[in-house]
């Protein structure tokens, strides 16, 4: 039997070539349309980012208005005022963490991590 084949022959029969796994280089890993709702994410992104800087900067606020100290230095722990200043320095960091919390939730929708 002889390998030798007609170029035009081959051409001829090509279209019988049915093979049916398309070639990697053919098909993009990621589809054109989920590239173009993650380019039209990047305004929020940026919004997002300058949302942790302002979230850092009311954690530093707080730490700043109570001197970095949750207890007043001159009364015992358990005195009543170092308590009264104790919960209003945790809530305020409680609430500046939720808002960390939400910030992050919104960051990961924007990058495609949650759904």
């Amino acid at each position: 039997m002889s390998t030798d084949h007609d170029p035009e022959e081959l051409r001829e029969h090509s279209h019988l070539n049915t093979t049916s796994t398309p070639s990697v280089v053919d098909e993009p890993l990621i589809p054109e349309f989920h590239l173009k709702g993650f380019e039209d994410l990047q305004t929020p992104r940026i919004h997002l980012l300058r949302l942790f800087g302002r979230i850092e900067r009311l954690a530093e606020g707080i730490d700043e208005a109570f001197s970095g100290q949750p207890f007043l230095p001159n009364l015992p722990p358990d005195s009543p005022a170092n308590r009264r200043r104790f919960k209003v320095f945790l809530e305020e960091h409680r609430q500046v963490i939720k808002l960390f919390g939400q910030a992050l939730d919104l960051w990961m929708i924007t990058c495609g991590l949650k759904l």
